[in-house]
């Protein structure tokens, strides 16, 4: 799912033309009409729904667009239709990549052309006529205002999502230092280790060595014991460093 967002994200304009698409067909934009009523919608129907693909690049003239072609439906034709669902996402755009300045007097141009739809549609003629006419208003007005919050909302939703991924970077990069410290230290204790190993067993080896040479004339048989001994000092010696070294490599490939 994060990847199939991330693409998403990649490819804005794929989706918008695709959003665009789904206003015009039938259940979108175009209701089943004859073919002289389809003729006399589908110029309505495309100028709403173009500008719906250059809404990220051009919010305000994309909203100017779809408001100017929602204005003539509503002076021109006697119903709405469906692609005058591109009002709402044009808003919602103007109002998550603009100020507020700029959202506020669109969402008040958007009521305003609810309400002209509402009476132009419906005029009033009884009790009854009010209340569908409120009901409608109700209608038309509760998505716009919708539509108008849930964009105002995206900038603070998009720091905060920022906000966690930086976080979370972070988080990942503290682990990786003290993981990096922790490993240095090890590698620094062994090396002590080693060196420690290695001075303790040349001294001994070294005064071994000497105390050979001083008795190799007068007794062969000490000087032998002390070769012997030089010997086993040195094998010990190396297998402390072979096992030191061991884990010391087995340390580096784990971090």
């Amino acid at each position: 799912m994060p990847g199939l967002y991330a693409w998403l994200r990649r490819n804005p304009r794929l989706v918008d033309g695709t959003l665009a698409l789904l206003l015009i067909f039938p259940g979108g934009g175009v209701p089943k009409l004859g073919v002289r009523e389809l003729l006399v919608t589908l110029p309505f129907v495309l100028g709403m729904v173009i500008p719906v693909v250059f809404r990220r690049e051009y919010p305000v003239g994309a909203f100017a667009a779809v408001i100017a072609g929602g204005a003539l439906q509503v002076l021109l034709m006697r119903r709405p239709v469906g692609s005058d669902l591109a009002v709402l996402i044009v808003l919602y755009t103007l109002a998550a990549c603009r100020p507020r300045r700029i959202s506020l007097r669109g969402l008040v141009i958007c009521l305003i052309g609810a309400a002209t739809a509402v009476l132009r549609w419906h005029p009033v003629h009884a009790v009854n006529g009010l209340y569908a006419i409120s009901t409608e208003a109700a209608v038309f007005g509760g998505p716009v205002l919708l539509a108008w919050l849930l964009g105002d909302s995206a900038p603070w939703r998009r720091g905060y999502y920022q906000a966690l991924e930086e976080r979370a970077a972070r988080l990942e990069r503290e682990r990786d230092a003290q993981a990096q410290v922790a490993a240095a230290a090890e590698r620094a204790r062994i090396a002590r280790e080693i060196h420690d190993v290695v001075a303790h067993n040349v001294s001994v080896m070294v005064v071994q060595a000497d105390g050979a040479a001083f008795a190799l004339d007068a007794s062969p048989q000490r000087a032998h014991e002390a070769l012997a001994a030089i010997s086993a000092t040195g094998r010990r010696a190396l297998a402390e460093m072979r096992s030191l070294l061991g884990v010391l490599r087995d340390s580096a490939t784990s971090w």
